[in-house]
C-alpha cells in the first residue's frame, strides 16, 4: 500500500513557498497602473495555482519514490556551506544570530522580482531530498537505491510539472502553463540539491532526453497546441538523444583505437 504523507516541517516550508512563488509570479499583475487591491487578488489567484502546482510535483516525487523503498523531503533550497574551507560550514555565528542555512533559491527569486518588476522569474526556491527507507535493497548502489531509482524519482517532479503545463493549455489557461513550465525548467538545472543534478549524476541519458523533451515542450507550447507540442517535444527529444549516443559511442571507438594503434 502506498503510503504518502507531507511531515510538519515540509507542509511549513511548502507554504512558504507557496507564499515566496505567489509574490514572484504575480509580482506583475499585467495592469498599467498599480492598484494595490487589483494586485492583492491576483497574488492570491496566483497562489492557488502555485499551490496546486506545487503539490501536485511533489506528490509525483513522493508516489514514485514509494515505490523504490524511499522518501522524499521537500525544503526551501539553500546552501549550508559559505566557502570552500572545512570551517567553512553552516550553522555559523553572524552578529550574534545563529545562521543554519542560506536560502539561495528565496533570495535570487526575490531579488529578481524586484529587480526586473516581475518580467523574469526564478522558480527554484524548493529542493527535494531523496531518502532511501531503512530496508535494504539488493544489487544496489548506495546500499539502498540503484542510480535509476534517484534519477527516476528526481525525473518525475519535473515531468509531472511539463504534464500539467500540457493540460492548462488545454483549457487555454494560459497562467497555469507559465508557472509549471518555469518549475519544470528550473528544476532541472544541475544544481546541488535540485532536481537536475540528481537526475545527470545518476543517468545522463535520461537527463538528456528529459532536458530537451522538457524545453521543446515549453517552446513549442506557446504556439502550437498540447498535443502538437507534446509529439514534436517527445520526437524531437528522441532524435536528440539517439544523435548524443550515436557521437559518445563513436567517440569512445576512436579513442580505444588511438590507444590500440600506440
Amino acid at each position: 500500500m502506498v503510503n504518502i504523507r507531507f511531515d510538519k516541517k515540509e507542509l511549513k516550508h511548502i507554504v512558504i513557498s507557496i507564499i515566496l512563488l505567489g509574490f514572484i509570479f504575480g509580482f506583475d499583475d499585467k495592469a498599467s497602473s498599480f492598484v494595490f487591491s487589483h494586485w492583492i487578488s491576483n497574488f492570491i489567484f496566483i497562489s492557488f495555482i502555485v499551490a496546486f502546482s506545487l503539490l501536485f510535483h511533489e506528490f509525483a516525487h513522493k508516489l514514485i519514490a514509494s515505490k523504490s523503498n524511499a522518501t522524499t523531503k521537500y525544503s526551501l533550497w539553500g546552501i549550508d556551506r559559505y566557502g570552500l574551507g572545512r570551517s567553512a560550514k553552516l550553522p555559523a555565528k553572524f552578529l550574534g544570530f545563529t545562521i543554519n542555512n542560506i536560502y539561495l533559491g528565496t533570495f535570487i527569486g526575490i531579488f529578481l522580482a524586484l529587480v526586473s518588476r516581475g518580467k523574469f522569474v526564478f522558480a527554484a526556491i524548493g529542493q527535494t531530498i531523496i531518502e532511501p527507507n531503512k530496508i535494504k535493497k539488493i544489487g544496489s548502489k548506495y546500499k539502498l537505491l540503484t542510480n535509476f531509482d534517484i534519477a527516476s524519482i528526481a525525473l518525475v517532479g519535473p515531468l509531472a510539472s511539463l504534464l500539467l503545463a500540457f493540460i492548462f493549455s488545454i483549457f487555454g489557461f494560459k497562467q497555469g502553463v507559465e508557472i509549471n513550465s518555469m518549475l519544470a525548467f528550473y528544476h532541472m538545472i544541475p544544481l546541488p540539491k535540485l532536481d537536475g543534478i540528481n537526475i545527470l549524476f545518476n543517468s545522463r541519458f535520461f537527463y538528456l532526453l528529459s532536458l530537451v523533451f522538457i524545453i521543446s515542450g515549453i517552446i513549442l507550447l506557446q504556439n502550437t497546441s498540447a498535443l502538437i507540442s507534446l509529439i514534436l517535444s517527445l520526437l524531437t527529444a528522441i532524435i536528440i538523444t539517439l544523435i548524443f549516443l550515436f557521437c559518445d559511442k563513436t567517440s569512445g571507438i576512436s579513442k580505444i583505437r588511438v590507444i590500440q594503434s600506440s
